[in-house]
């Protein structure tokens, strides 16, 4: 098994992170975990070549996008990466000596210096087509304050109505319903922190489509595509491997792919 790099563990080390030269990578030369600016730089960081480096060590199932989860083995290595999320998302350990008669307050207060994020959302921004948008739910990296419904835009109409505390899930409503194209974004006005660290703001997108309507003529109406193959509405072949999602076996995995090739059973 790989050992966890030491720029992902709180005491660091002598050695300094390489970039992994992804788009997503701003940069290396982190000696502990919580030289990271961000979560998302983090998460870049462990995806490659760390995270893929265990799947090919592993071999077999966990070679294979669409298999991999079938093995024990995929559950262990996924939580053990969650912890290092999980770590990064509590802060550097207090001082010794430190105490407070408000231990996650003051300690935050005093030790933090990283902005909120959003973590997650519903619908979940990487299920990008939508049938419908009555409400959005925001989950942050953190307990924060000063939230308030004009914060969340929906192509430019804010929200009347959240309802949330702390990390949340906070959720939206009494947006004017959209159409079609769907801007979502969430101010970075008035947002704040525990130790005072202010929002930065996030924006992600949706595309409403309209339920037993098939767009682009492969026999899966767009809200089955959307609702539960999570495939593209507007194109017959989501993956590009020449089968149409109506009859490939697994729609989102393209077979002709190196990583995948041997879902190409019996050839």
């Amino acid at each position: 098994m790989t050992p966890k790099p030491t720029w992902f563990t709180v005491p660091g080390g002598t050695k300094l992170r390489p970039s992994n030269k992804k788009a997503c990578d701003t940069g290396g030369g982190q000696n502990d975990l919580f030289d990271f600016t961000n979560r998302a730089h983090l998460g870049c960081a462990v995806s490659a070549p760390y995270h893929g480096n265990v799947h090919s060590r592993v071999g077999g199932d966990m070679l294979n996008v669409s298999l991999s989860p079938v093995d024990p083995i995929f559950w262990r290595w996924h939580s053990f990466l969650d912890g290092v999320s999980q770590e990064y998302l509590a802060g550097p350990p207090a001082p010794a000596g430190f105490s407070s008669s408000s231990s996650v307050g003051r300690r935050a207060t005093a030790l933090d210096t990283r902005a909120p994020e959003v973590i997650y959302q519903v619908p979940f921004r990487l299920f990008r087509y939508i049938t419908a948008l009555p409400s959005v739910t925001v989950i942050f990296s953190e307990a924060v304050v000063g939230v308030i419904p004009q914060d969340l835009r929906v192509n430019g109409s804010p929200a009347t109505r959240v309802h949330g505390k702390g990390a949340g899930p906070y959720v939206f409503t009494g947006y004017a319903t959209p159409v079609k194209k769907v801007r979502v974004r969430l101010m970075n006005d008035g947002i704040w922190d525990l130790a005072g660290n202010a929002f930065v703001g996030s924006t992600w997108r949706y595309q409403l489509v309209k339920s037993g309507v098939d767009t682009d003529s492969d026999g899966v109406s767009d809200d089955v595509e959307a609702n539960i193959l999570r495939t593209n509405p507007f194109n017959a072949d989501t993956d590009g491997d020449g089968l149409p999602d109506r009859v490939d076996a697994d729609p989102l995995m393209n077979r002709n792919h190196s990583h995948t090739h041997s879902m190409d059973m019996g050839q």
